[in-house]
């Protein structure tokens, strides 16, 4: 997954410990999950259009392992 600007050590340990999300205005803490940081950006194939300008903040590549799936989870 891209996300916008340098992810840290701090955030990544976040994303593994759980984070608070709101599900239909109720607080949620999500369960433990895998995340860690690619060291570059993975090959895929070449598309017609970006879907990023990339002259815009930087990004990370992460990579999320869920073990459990609420409902936009990654997205919030």
């Amino acid at each position: 997954m891209q996300v916008d600007g340098a992810i840290t050590v701090e955030v990544i340990s976040q994303l593994q410990n759980g984070v608070e999300i709101g599900i239909n205005g109720t607080k949620y803490l999500t369960l433990l999950c895998k995340a860690f940081k690619l060291d570059g950006e993975p090959q895929f194939p070449t598309r017609s259009r970006k879907i990023r300008n990339p002259r815009h903040d930087p990004t990370s590549w992460i990579s999320i392992t869920l073990f459990e799936g609420k409902n936009r989870q990654i997205k919030k």
